[in-house]
């Protein structure tokens, strides 16, 4: 007899091995039966949505086209979903008169109520949902319903959302709201607040109040309830979204925080997308800026301004810090043969850094 038998039977052992044996195959046939019931949902659900998608487009095509005054309102959430997704789509690529047709479809095909129902869930990622589909539909008649909501709402994703949704239909109201929410309630990231505005942008170039934006960034160079860190991000964003009638207050706020390293960053690559004049004058003055992050970006950006960076980006070659010397080779392997000419120069450098670094970029132009 082991000295395991002596403790435990082995009869008792065998026991419970055959169950433990039973339970395992119980589990692997359950597991088994869950996934095919699974699959088979699954391409059910696909079938019916299909079904749903030819439905819903023959629709429609003869409603845009005014062949029909019919307005069909989906039964179920799959029948919503599908049709939301469908006008949200159209709504990308109609001319104004279309939209105008197509949004009172929306209004008028119980969307809209099915959506406001959802964002009432105790379920977050239902809430999140439903704004964001309601926010697609860039009705401006939601704005208020998405004011309340941002004040009823807990939770920062929730807020998030309606922030979001907001900026689809931006006012000066819903601009005023959003700015108060992301300078004090919430905090997401640089690239949220970036999109936020670049949709507002979008908002107020749609409805031709372009000036009224122009105000609303004259007003951040005084507004000192507006965070920095945000300034940066609508800064960004007048950039990302191509508001060139933004160029000149963005070139006065790259002058009023010459010394802030974030806003001098955000004025720089922004007036280099809006193809400023004044852009190579603001970067030939970044080379000089006492923080390294400034000078690493003019470098960045030195290729923008062709040959007339080139003696300045020698002496960066010999920067204190790392990445401006690097950035600054980088940017002279891009300029052209001047650039490389100079690089050429550098080659015998007593500085080891410098020509380790010229020799590796004349080499990855070779």
């Amino acid at each position: 007899m082991s000295f395991f038998e002596s403790f435990i039977p082995s009869y008792i052992v065998r026991g419970a091995a055959f169950y433990v044996l039973i339970l395992l195959f119980l589990t692997v046939f359950l597991t088994l039966f869950i996934l095919i019931f699974h699959k088979t949902h699954i391409e059910y659900r696909e079938r019916k949505k299909n079904r749903l998608m030819s439905k819903y487009s023959q629709h429609l095509k003869k409603y845009m086209l005014r062949i029909t005054k019919d307005i069909k309102k989906p039964k179920t959430k799959l029948g919503a979903e599908v049709l939301s997704l469908m006008c949200i789509d159209l709504l990308e690529s109609v001319d104004e008169f279309d939209e105008t047709r197509l949004k009172d479809f929306i209004k008028n095909s119980s969307l809209v109520s099915h959506y406001k129902k959802m964002a009432k869930s105790s379920s977050l990622s239902k809430r999140f949902h439903a704004i964001k589909k309601l926010g697609f539909f860039r009705l401006d008649e939601l704005k208020d319903y998405f004011g309340e909501f941002l004040l009823d709402e807990d939770t920062i994703e929730g807020k998030g959302s309606a922030v979001w949704a907001l900026s689809m239909i931006a006012d000066k109201d819903a601009l005023d709201w959003i700015t108060r929410t992301l300078s004090s309630e919430i905090t997401l990231s640089s690239k949220f607040n970036e999109y936020v505005y670049s949709n507002v942008v979008q908002s107020f170039k749609r409805n031709s109040k372009s000036a009224k934006f122009l105000a609303f960034l004259e007003d951040l160079k005084t507004n000192e309830e507006v965070p920095v860190l945000l300034k940066r991000d609508i800064i960004q964003a007048c950039g990302s979204s191509h508001f060139h009638e933004a160029s000149r207050v963005i070139l006065d706020l790259s002058l009023l925080y010459d010394e802030n390293p974030e806003i001098k960053i955000a004025t720089m690559r922004a007036l280099g997308r809006l193809k400023c004049p004044e852009f190579c004058g603001i970067v030939t003055t970044a080379f000089f800026h006492e923080d390294w992050r400034v000078r690493v970006a003019a470098s960045q950006a030195a290729t923008m301004c062709e040959t007339g960076a080139i003696s300045h980006l020698r002496n960066l070659l010999y920067d204190d810090f790392y990445y401006v010397r690097i950035n600054a080779a980088k940017a002279l392997s891009e300029l052209g043969e001047q650039g490389i000419a100079l690089l050429r120069k550098e080659i015998n450098s007593e500085d080891p850094f410098v020509r380790d670094t010229v020799q590796f970029m004349l080499k990855e132009k070779a």
